[in-house]
């Protein structure tokens, strides 16, 4: 719909992990989930546990095909620490061990997004794709840390970021020096995923040996330029 699609998806608990158990009816158009009776949200649709990446990914794939129409698009994970929004996102945390039954909403939108520019590219029409990858520290607990995962060397030595307010677009905010790096294929986007993994910062907590100890922003920006007669 115009106001976007909310998906809910669900994981078994883990030994060690303390949760409690969501079920889903119909309730209406829209499924109704229940939370223990406690609380209920109504959603576009609910993914259990048996869900598969791709079920997953059913529901992004539109998005990606807006994108090289001209539109902008937004994909956006959360929940509590453990809940899955690092394996949803980009698959399993082991960087060139991962099956394609296992491949993240990035690896496969990476995928899709240029097959989408193979099938539609035509008279002399180019595509440049540019990708950034933002990374949001708690910090001190006062203001947060902005990283770009992308820079050149080490994290530490990456300029100071700032979020200021487009100039051209009074509605949007940018990131002044944040690296965007060209990418031609989707095992160019692969790679600086698996890149931005190991460098992204992490901490083992009782629902995640590895978890992600930060909010992490991929940005990715398709311009299609014809030329002029």
């Amino acid at each position: 719909g115009p106001l976007g699609t909310t998906v809910l998806r669900t994981r078994l608990i883990t030994s060690g992990a303390v949760g409690r158990e969501a079920s889903a009816a119909m309730g209406g158009e829209r499924p109704v989930v229940d939370l223990s009776c406690t609380r209920q949200f109504r959603c576009n649709a609910f993914l259990d546990e048996k869900a598969s990446q791709e079920d997953v990914f059913a529901f992004a794939r539109p998005l990606v095909d807006r994108v090289t129409e001209g539109f902008n698009a937004t994909i956006f994970c959360y929940g509590i620490t453990g809940s899955g929004k690092t394996y949803t996102t980009t698959g399993p945390p082991d960087a060139g061990d991962i099956f394609e039954e296992q491949l993240g909403i990035a690896q496969r939108a990476a995928q899709r997004l240029f097959a989408c520019i193979a099938s539609s590219a035509g008279n002399d029409e180019v595509f440049v794709v540019e990708v950034s990858c933002l990374e949001v520290c708690p910090g001190d607990g006062v203001k947060e840390v902005l990283v770009d995962l992308l820079a050149e060397g080490s994290c530490d030595d990456a300029s100071q970021l700032e979020v200021r307010q487009d100039p051209l677009d009074p509605q949007a905010f940018v990131c002044e020096g944040l690296r965007r790096v060209p990418v031609c294929s989707p095992q160019e986007f692969c790679q600086l995923i698996d890149r931005c993994r190991l460098r992204r910062a992490t901490m083992g907590t009782t629902r995640n040996s590895s978890s992600s100890r930060s909010h992490c922003m991929w940005t990715v920006t398709v311009e299609r330029l014809t030329p002029s007669l």
